[in-house]
């Protein structure tokens, strides 16, 4: 009797969703029309295909990373600054005569002439210096490279450049306050600046209008003593030697895409990688494993890429999947640097509305669902969203298991439930999760967040010490704020990060399977719990994951 009781039930919320859907359908809403849990913007549906062809793959991998790359607040800053600052020199430095038999061979190795491999080179380059520093001379990255092309102490030294650390540091430490004091004087001087706001020193506009010229030239002498004793400061001398130390690399790795792997993430992780890749095919020599190691072809770094997995090439893909630093991403996201780089040179206009269209400022989610805000939750919604398959509860199975949730007594009793395209790529993750290898349980942490509810911040903000910079603050393009929370709106979900490494990895290849064909965005967060994926859909596949949703036991096989 209770069988047939659970049959019944479960067939009513079947129906229940069907009914709901097919509403949506009709209007691109839900239920929940005009207030808290709104449906998302209307969005032309696509099919939900796995099995691409690998041009499909790259254009759609070059899609997901154009929003990190692009799409920054400081990106406008950023192009303009490699534009005017940073693309002359390194026109002049590929003329420097160590330059000169790289780009014979390169010219060579391309077919092409060598003023096109010169100007080849020096798009790459420049789109590496937009990621590394954004063209910024006193960049200082938190495993301390520094200025323009972002060398390490001993790295520079061995590329010729004149460091002297200590000194370097004494000057850095006088540096910084007369940064932040200079900084201050400019915003008090313009007749439109907050004279109140927090932070500020105490002066009014004419004695911080008197003081800037003074301060400035300080300032100024402290940098030209820091450029003589620490030459990665100076934007020239640092250049010169990236594109000889570059350039210098290509011998012993005669692809592009293994050079620029080979800066990124050392000439050691290159040659591991090879060797874990070729297996016993490997002779101990990248020139020779690039130049015919894929089956006596050359082997670009992007053939490594897409012929990995836990099940082929499996050492190559425990080793390139085991580092912390996103290696693995390096290229794809040094090729959309390039993009946008040629994007600005081409119409600076045509950048900055599109630029505007990425929202800069807030996440990829934000730019899927600008009315995240409006489809929030609250608890007078969640009960009548489960009724009407709004939302979908998600519970515990074999392959699946739920994080507990701290008890909030004094508030809306929070259950575990999503959308249903949300439930459905849940349920998609695990299938290719399985797939791919996968034996663990996958831990589901947060789901459902109401709006009423939140989640607490990190940390106390921080005082202001700088002052209010417009191009930091402001948000081009409209859309959500930057601290909104999309698990208040059901549609973003997180999975946590398996202690297991293999199983980890395998995880992380199941979710970069699906990322890479545009099913889903995703980012790593450490904050407010354990460390774990925070996920969101793709809306033009709402239709094609609620099918998966409603499917028993699991998703169709949509391909491999």
């Amino acid at each position: 009797m209770r069988r047939r009781r659970d049959h019944f039930a479960r067939l009513a919320g079947t129906i229940v969703l069907i009914l709901s859907l097919a509403a949506c359908g009709k209007g691109g809403r839900s239920p929940l029309t005009g207030g808290q849990g709104a449906a998302a913007i209307p969005v032309a549906q696509s099919p939900l295909k796995l099995d691409l062809s690998r041009a499909e793959r790259e254009k759609l991998l070059a899609a997901y990373f154009e929003k990190p790359v692009m799409g920054r607040r400081s990106s406008m800053r950023d192009l303009a600054r490699i534009a005017d600052e940073v693309a002359p020199i390194l026109r002049e430095s590929v003329q420097q005569p160590s330059a000169a038999e790289p780009i014979r061979r390169i010219a060579a190795d391309l077919k092409i002439s060598e003023e096109d491999a010169r100007s080849h080179w020096v798009a790459l380059q420049e789109a590496d210096v937009l990621l590394e520093s954004g063209g910024d001379p006193e960049d200082v990255s938190s495993a301390n490279a520094v200025g323009v092309a972002q060398w390490i102490a001993e790295t520079g030294k061995r590329a010729g450049l004149k460091i002297d650390v200590p000194v370097s540091h004494r000057l850095t430490r006088l540096i910084d306050p007369l940064k932040r004091q200079a900084a201050w004087l400019e915003y008090l001087s313009k007749p439109d600046s907050d004279l109140s706001a927090p932070g500020n020193p105490g002066l009014s506009r004419e004695q911080a209008a008197a003081q800037l010229p003074v301060v400035g030239a300080q300032l100024e002498m402290l940098r030209t003593q820091r450029r003589i004793i620490d030459e990665r400061y100076d934007p020239r001398k640092a250049l010169f030697a990236h594109a000889r130390y570059l350039l210098g690399l290509y011998a012993k790795f005669p692809d592009l895409e293994w050079v620029f792997q080979a800066f990124h993430g050392g000439e050691a992780g290159v040659a591991r990688t090879l060797s874990r890749y070729m297996g016993p095919k490997w002779k101990g020599n990248p020139a020779s494993a690039i130049r015919a190691g894929n089956a006596g072809r050359p082997l670009s770094y992007e053939d490594v890429y897409f012929s990995i997995g836990p099940r082929s090439h499996a050492a190559a893909f425990a080793y390139i999947y085991g580092r912390g630093d996103d290696h693995r991403h390096y290229w794809w996201k040094l090729r959309a640097a390039r993009e946008a780089i040629a994007l600005y040179r081409k119409d600076k206009t045509a950048f900055q509305r599109r630029w505007e269209s990425l929202l800069p400022g807030r996440a990829k989610e934000a730019m899927w669902y600008p009315n995240g805000p409006d489809a929030a939750f609250t608890g007078s919604d969640v009960e009548s969203a489960l009724r009407t398959g709004v939302l979908v509860p998600i519970k515990e199975d074999k392959q699946t298991s739920l994080l507990p949730r701290a008890a909030r007594p004094d508030e809306y009793p929070i259950p575990t439930a999503l959308r249903p395209e949300s439930a459905g790529l849940l349920k998609l993750i695990v299938d290719t999760y399985r797939r791919k290898g996968g034996k663990a349980r996958i831990t589901v942490g947060d789901t459902l967040i109401l709006r009423q509810a939140g989640r607490p911040s990190s940390s106390p903000a921080a005082p202001a010490l700088w002052p209010p910079a417009p191009a930091k603050s402001a948000l081009p393009g409209g859309g959500p704020p930057g601290d909104f929370d999309f698990h208040k709106t059901g549609w973003a979900f997180d999975l946590i990060r398996p202690a297991d490494d293999l199983q980890r990895k395998t995880l992380e290849y199941a979710l970069g399977y699906l990322r890479d064909r545009g099913v889903l965005w995703l980012m790593e967060e450490t904050e407010r719990g354990p460390r774990r994926y925070h996920i969101i859909p793709n809306p033009k596949f709402r239709d094609a994951l609620t099918k998966i949703a409603m499917s028993t036991p699991g998703p169709p096989i949509l391909g491999e």
